[in-house]
C-alpha cells in the first residue's frame, strides 16, 4: 500500500489487520524506520518516495506482493498552476514507475484512487462514461492516471482498478476538510465561518469507502474498470455543518456567507453508483446521521487525533 498512513489508508489498514492480511507500506524514508518500529513488525514498512518515481520499482520488487492499493499522492485541490509540476510527479509519474513495477511482479489487481474533481463542470449525477474535465493541477493529474491506466488495461491487460472515491468522512479525519473543521468548532463551542454553503455535496462514510475498494481489488471484473465510490446522497454543505452542529448540541453557529468561495468551485457533486452496485454489488450503507454522531464521537474522545494503524486488542 501507498498512504496507507492517512486517512483513508489507516482504515483500511486496519480492516486489512482483522482480515490477516499481509501488508508492506511504502513511506518516505525519512520516516520509513520510526514507523516500522512503531509497528513492530506486524507489518512491514519499505522506504520509498513518490516525488522520486526511481525509488518505486525496487520497493515493488522487494515487497512481491499480490495486490497493490494507491492511496498516496499529491492531493491539493488548488488552482494554482505553480503546483503542476509537483502534481504530475507524484501522480503521474509515480503512479507510472508503481505500475511498470507491477506489471513486472504479474500482480493480480491495482487499485487507484482518482477524484470526483476528475468530472469537472458537468450535469449530476456524475456517471463514469462521462468524459474528463479536471479543474486544477491535482484533478488533471488524476485525469491522467485515469487514461494511462486504461491504456495499460487495454493494450497489457493490465488489471488497473480505478477507483473514484467522493467526499469521504470519519473517525479520525483532520482539518482542513469540512466534517472535521465544523465538528472541532462546535465541540469548543466556537461559531464556524463558511461559504454560503449553498454548493451541494455528498459523504461517503470511511467504513463503506473500504468494503468498496476492498471488494474492487478483490473482484476480477473490477479489472479495467472506472468505478465511482459514493453514497449517492446529496447534501448542501450548510445543511451538512448545521447537523453536525445539532449533533453535537453546540453552543456555538455556522456563519454562512462570511468565507469567499474558491475560483471554479463545483456547484454540485454528485455520483451515479450504478456501476459499483452491478459491478461490485457495493452500495454504501451508512446514513449521514449515524456517521455524524461516530464521527462526533469520536472527535469528543481523541479530538483530530488519526486513528491509530494497530488496534489496541491486536
Amino acid at each position: 500500500m501507498t498512504g496507507g498512513t492517512g486517512f483513508i489508508g489507516r482504515h483500511l489498514v486496519r480492516r486489512l489487520l482483522g482480515c490477516g492480511a499481509d501488508i508492506t507500506l511504502l513511506a518516505r524514508p525519512a520516516h520509513a524506520q520510526d514507523l516500522a518500529a512503531e509497528l513492530s513488525g506486524k507489518i512491514c514498512v519499505l522506504p520509498g518516495a513518490l516525488d522520486d518515481p526511481a525509488t518505486l520499482g525496487p520497493v515493488v520488487a522487494e515487497a512481491n506482493p499480490q495486490i497493490i492499493i494507491h492511496l498516496g499522492g499529491y492531493s491539493d485541490p488548488a488552482r494554482d498552476l505553480s503546483r503542476s509540476e509537483q502534481a504530475m510527479t507524484v501522480n503521474l509519474m509515480a503512479t507510472m514507475a508503481l505500475a511498470q513495477a507491477a506489471m513486472d511482479a504479474g500482480v493480480e489487481a491495482f487499485v487507484t484512487t482518482g477524484t470526483s474533481e476528475e468530472y469537472g463542470h458537468q450535469a449530476v449525477p456524475f456517471h463514469e462514461d462521462l468524459p474528463m474535465k479536471p479543474l486544477s493541477p491535482y484533478s488533471a493529474s488524476k485525469a491522467a492516471v485515469t487514461l494511462w491506466l486504461g491504456m495499460l488495461h487495454d493494450t497489457h491487460g493490465f488489471p488497473a482498478v480505478m477507483i473514484r472515491p467522493f467526499l469521504c468522512y470519519g473517525p479520525g479525519q483532520t482539518p482542513p476538510k469540512l466534517v472535521p473543521s465544523a465538528i472541532l468548532a462546535a465541540l469548543a463551542g466556537q461559531d464556524f465561518p463558511m461559504t454560503s454553503g449553498q454548493q451541494t455535496r455528498e459523504l461517503t462514510y470511511v467504513d463503506d469507502l473500504v468494503d468498496g475498494l476492498l471488494t474492487a481489488a478483490l473482484n476480477p471484473a473490477a479489472r479495467g474498470r472506472v468505478l465511482n465510490l459514493g453514497s449517492g446522497q446529496e447534501h448542501t454543505a450548510l445543511d451538512i455543518v448545521e447537523r453536525i452542529f445539532a449533533l453535537s448540541g453546540s453552543s456555538g453557529r455556522p456563519r454562512p456567507g462570511t468565507v469567499t468561495e474558491r475560483a471554479s468551485e463545483m456547484n454540485r457533486v454528485l455520483a451515479e453508483t450504478e456501476r459499483a452496485a452491478k459491478v461490485l454489488g457495493w452500495q454504501a450503507t451508512t446514513q449521514l446521521e449515524t456517521g455524524l454522531r461516530e464521527t462526533i464521537g469520536w472527535a469528543r474522545r481523541h479530538g483530530d487525533c488519526p486513528v491509530p494503524l494497530i488496534p489496541e486488542d491486536f
